[in-house]
């Protein structure tokens, strides 16, 4: 991805990582609830795995970049 911000890349790389956390932490909670033959940790997984996407999208390209010198 590219180092610049406002690129239409860093959109893609949003919604990936909006994708993904629910998508990978939903699919290891599924994996243990067939498992255990239990009903709890899908759930689990989808809110948790949304709830760390939105946190590393925030860290990510939500925080203002920091300037490299005093003047600037």
């Amino acid at each position: 991805m590219s180092e610049r911000r406002g690129d239409a890349g860093d959109s893609y790389g949003a919604l990936s990582y909006i994708l993904a956390g629910p998508l990978l932490y939903g699919g290891l909670g599924w994996v243990a609830d067939h498992l255990m033959g239990m009903v709890l940790f899908l759930p689990l997984g989808i809110v948790g795995g949304l709830a760390l996407s939105v946190f590393v999208v925030y860290k990510r390209f939500g925080t203002p970049e920091r300037s490299s010198g005093p003047n600037e």
